[in-house]
């Protein structure tokens, strides 16, 4: 693979996107014309801390290699990985309370957020978009269970935040997930 100086990504903005699962796919053109215009039926996260960044992780994925008497490594075996994201949402609304208790809260009275008795996780497809100046990636994963990660952070010096987990989740018919920047795929013919 020759060295590609375009290809090289410094993601310094990012915005969070979500959408009921099952819903269209975004498209490069979305992704490009983001944050100035949101994708048509996503929602925007809003703020999210810069203290603690985004962090993508993964549980499992252990390997163990199996061999037979006359081959000590004649197989690795590989336990099955959950993806992560975690990310602080430092922004009071409906939308991210939704989110960090999951469904069931009451937000029938002005003012006011009731949150639901029992804590739950809302299903969502997620989008990410990454800014490097003009660049544009985006990452899709189209269907995530989002949950609170830990509790509410109120530290006298810091923004609000709510710790928020999305777990890829496998959707029928769709990829784990996509990535949408140019240079990616087929190349085009002039």
């Amino acid at each position: 693979m020759p060295l590609n100086d375009s290809a090289v990504f410094l993601p310094s903005v990012v915005h969070i996107f979500t959408a009921p699962v099952g819903g269209p796919a975004p498209t490069l053109a979305m992704v490009k014309a983001a944050p100035a215009t949101a994708p048509a039926g996503w929602d925007d996260l809003g703020h999210s801390s810069t203290e603690e960044d985004i962090e993508f992780d993964t549980d499992g994925g252990d390997s163990e290699v199996k061999g037979s008497r006359q081959v000590r490594n004649l197989r690795e075996i590989t336990e099955a990985t959950v993806d992560f994201l975690s990310v602080n949402s430092i922004q009071l609304t409906n939308d991210t309370l939704t989110l960090f208790y999951g469904p069931g809260g009451d937000t029938s009275k002005p003012g006011q957020y009731d949150a639901p008795s029992a804590f739950g996780t809302a299903e969502r497809g997620v989008l990410l978009v990454f800014l490097d100046g003009a660049k544009r990636a985006g990452l899709w994963w189209p269907r995530t269970s989002i949950r609170r990660n830990g509790g509410i952070g109120a530290a006298a010096d810091d923004f609000l935040r709510f710790p928020l987990r999305f777990t890829r989740l496998q959707a029928s018919g769709q990829p784990s997930e996509r990535w949408l920047a140019d240079g990616l795929g087929a190349t085009l013919a002039p």
